[in-house]
């Protein structure tokens, strides 16, 4: 008897340590905080971060390098031309102006061909320079081929042909004395035909100093 009423007693205690323990669980599920629904969130793939552009380093216009300006060449007087007031400075004028060049004619005329007026231009405004009116001498000469007379003939029609001109160039036609010596007076050897070209001239020459 004794022992179904300890063993009653020892059911009862671990009854009532179960229903304590079992209490004190519930209260502790109770007060336990719900967790939150997980939720799963699709991430979209991270953008890779744009470097921003890079900063343009300050244009740096350089001074402009300014170069002293070259010193100019002295100015050079020009030479005075020559006094025309004596005979010798005239024929060199008229030497200086005609140069290498020479008068040339048609073939067989005194028709003074149209490449040669530049020269006699020249040669008047030459002879319209001087002071004073020098007289001048133009003389015509040939080759030596053909007739003696008809070659003084021909020299001298050439020579009035060039006289003509001047003066109408303002040149007085009477300071002017218009000869022919054929070919009198060669230059050069007329057995070429550059000798004979040679030949064929009219020639420039003041022939006396004095005043008019």
């Amino acid at each position: 008897m004794l022992t179904r009423i300890k063993l009653a007693a020892t059911m009862t205690g671990y009854a009532l340590v179960c229903w304590h323990c079992l209490r004190h669980q519930d209260v502790a599920h109770a007060r336990a905080p719900t967790a939150p629904p997980t939720q799963h969130l699709a991430l979209a793939p991270a953008h890779p971060l744009t470097p921003a552009p890079p900063t343009p380093a300050p244009v740096t216009t350089p001074a402009p390098v300014t170069t002293p300006p070259e010193a100019a060449p002295p100015a050079v007087a020009p030479a005075p031309e020559e006094t025309l007031d004596t005979a010798s400075s005239m024929q060199r004028a008229l030497d200086r102006v005609i140069g290498d060049r020479t008068v040339l004619f048609a073939p067989g005329s005194d028709a003074i061909d149209p490449s040669s007026l530049a020269l006699l231009e020249d040669v008047a405004a030459t002879l319209r320079r001087a002071p004073v009116p020098w007289p001048l001498e133009v003389s015509g000469h040939t080759d030596a081929v053909g007739n003696a007379t008809g070659n003084v003939d021909m020299s001298a029609r050439r020579a009035a042909a060039v006289a003509r001109f001047l003066a109408s160039r303002g040149v007085s036609y009477r300071r002017i004395q218009a000869i022919g010596r054929g070919a009198s007076r060669p230059v050069a050897d007329n057995a070429t035909p550059e000798g004979r070209a040679r030949n064929r001239r009219i020639e420039f020459k003041v022939i006396r100093a004095r005043r008019g």
